[in-house]
């Protein structure tokens, strides 16, 4: 298995254990507009708030300061209470890992399937020697060998995913994908 793809199918193991502790949730535009707005608020209140708590002076009375103001921010973004936004953050991360990880696939697909197209018309080429074709269909063997084994664990990965997530709650995060991903890459 190659690095990239054992990256992708330990991601999507990752996020298929969170999905098995979180259970299913379905995830509507106005849950992917509360979660950012949510997501912006916390991301811009954590330094601060980290910033009191490490400091020598911090008490209890400074964490449950920060918990309230962190509750205050989910609250204000829409979300009822903390439960119900860790909740959305597990079904829309999870979604997102796949939405990111089916387009990836499908880079990856079109990669291959182009520079296949290419070695072969390199193959059908007259001027280029027969040893240096033989070389080139070995390695043209094999790398189609690791791809084809890479691409069966990443599509077994996937098929777990889609037993976790439902069409919708995928169908709301493509949609919300350029948000999202602005979002979490702190755009």
């Amino acid at each position: 298995m190659t690095p990239t793809v054992s990256r992708l199918v330990s991601g999507l193991l990752i996020a298929l254990s969170l999905a098995a502790c979180t259970g299913q949730m379905t995830v509507d535009d106005a849950m992917v507009t509360h979660y950012i707005q949510a997501y912006k608020s916390l991301k811009t209140a954590s330094p601060a708030l980290a910033a009191q708590l490490t400091k020598q002076d911090a008490t209890l009375d400074t964490a449950a300061a920060g918990l309230a103001s962190v509750d205050a921010a989910i609250k204000s973004a829409g979300f009822a209470s903390h439960a119900e936004f860790v909740k959305a953050n597990a079904a829309i991360g999870l979604a997102f890992s796949q939405v990111q990880a089916s387009a990836f696939m499908s880079d990856m697909d079109k990669l291959q399937k182009s520079g296949s197209t290419q070695v072969q018309a390199m193959l059908d080429s007259p001027v280029v020697p027969e040893a240096t074709k033989a070389q080139v269909r070995e390695q043209l063997a094999q790398a189609q060998a690791t791809y084809t084994q890479g691409k069966g664990w990443a599509d077994s990965a996937m098929g777990l995913f889609g037993q976790k997530v439902d069409a919708a709650t995928v169908a709301v995060v493509t949609r919300h994908r350029a948000e999202l991903q602005a979002v979490f890459s702190g755009k």
